[in-house]
């Protein structure tokens, strides 16, 4: 049961929870409420039409029973009775489960939902969450936010390899690709920083939108949904570093289906997803101070990778390769799970020689073996 505080309804929410804010604040709504009621009082149409491009894998109860928490804990609700529902309500508010998901990994989607809400109205751009720690590294010259073009490219470090600053004018990018769906994931730092990235934000809309697109999670376009092996933005940075790295694998499956090497490309995109530790953009990875440990967008993706990547990874349903800084992500050493150390982790190579490259080319065969058994 919850009741709610007297704060509710002085914060402007934005998607699913603006519609729960407005069923609670509603004057006939009661002080003291179950989370049934509160999914009987929603604009139910309004809340479906949010999960229509983002592919949900959870029911509107269980979504709506996040929401109610996460307002707890701002402040703007509060328990006022047993957390968990009565006996009659569990099978309600139980998940619907797709296929290959687990109860855990449901959960962790929060990583998804968070960024799913989350709108770029004014710099910098980052999670509100995160926002106090950035803004002490922000009086230390540590961030940066250019927020055109001209201003980024009138700054006298533009292009500068040892510009280790954080660039808030820049969308995040805390991952890349179908990740819900994906079965290869690839886990790294944090985005870089090249020339085309401000020009391509500022100055090409198709390509700021499908950055838009890739962070909500609504791929309702033909487009791969890995959109640095999108041919169509061939002339960006992000195409050139991790189709360089790719191309060889591709090359390889191409030969092996008796495909074009296009073809091949597509289906490997369909497949993949990226997931960075952090997702604001800087030439150049910097970790010190601990303040890391403090970002709401760190913990986020780990423990996305800890209770939704891992567990498909048990289950031989995806496999995972930790690019660089292994001890950093925490990931254990398990079957299925590749990291690289030392030498391998500066060059982050993912040819077929590579142990990325083999554990990427293995899980096509896995998968295809599957297929035919």
């Amino acid at each position: 049961m919850f009741s709610r505080a007297e704060t509710l309804g002085t914060v402007a929410y934005k998607g699913q929870r603006a519609l729960i804010v407005a069923a609670l604040t509603n004057p006939k709504f009661p002080k003291i409420f179950s989370l049934n009621q509160v999914v009987a009082a929603i604009n139910r149409e309004a809340y479906e039409n949010s999960f229509k491009h983002g592919k949900m894998a959870v029911t509107i109860p269980a979504s709506v029973q996040y929401h109610l928490r996460e307002l707890v804990k701002l402040g703007q609700l509060v328990e006022a009775g047993p957390a968990a529902p009565p006996e009659a309500e569990r099978e309600e508010l139980t998940p619907a489960i797709a296929p290959g998901l687990t109860t855990a990994a449901d959960r962790s989607t929060q990583l998804l939902t968070e960024w799913e809400e989350w709108e770029p109205s004014g710099l910098p751009f980052v999670l509100n969450a995160d926002r106090d720690v950035l803004e002490s590294a922000q009086s230390s010259s540590g961030v940066v936010n250019f927020g055109s073009w001209h201003e980024a490219i009138s700054d006298p470090t533009f292009g500068q390899p040892s510009d280790i600053r954080l660039h808030l004018g820049l969308l995040p990018q805390p991952f890349i690709g179908d990740v819900r769906r994906a079965s290869i994931y690839i886990l790294s730092l944090n985005p870089g920083l090249a020339p085309t990235d401000y020009y391509g934000e500022y100055k090409v809309p198709d390509y700021r939108n499908a950055l838009l697109v890739n962070l909500k999670q609504r791929f309702d376009q033909p487009a791969p949904p890995f959109l640095f092996l999108d041919p169509s933005y061939s002339w960006h940075g992000g195409f050139r570093w991790w189709h360089g790295r790719l191309a060889q694998v591709i090359t390889q499956l191409a030969d092996s289906w008796g495909v074009p090497f296009s073809s091949a490309r597509a289906t490997l995109a369909a497949k993949l997803a990226s997931i960075e530790l952090l997702p604001y953009h800087s030439s150049v990875f910097r970790h010190s101070g601990g303040w890391l440990q403090n970002l709401r967008s760190v913990a986020l993706a780990k423990t996305f990778v800890m209770d939704f990547v891992l567990p498909r990874v048990k289950r031989r349903e995806a496999i995972a390769v930790v690019l660089r800084k292994a001890a950093l992500w925490g990931v254990p050493e398990i079957s299925g799970v590749t990291q690289y150390k030392g030498g391998q982790a500066r060059a982050a190579h993912l040819t077929p020689d590579s142990p990325g490259g083999r554990a990427i080319l293995e899980q096509f065969l896995r998968a295809e073996r599957n297929e035919r058994s």
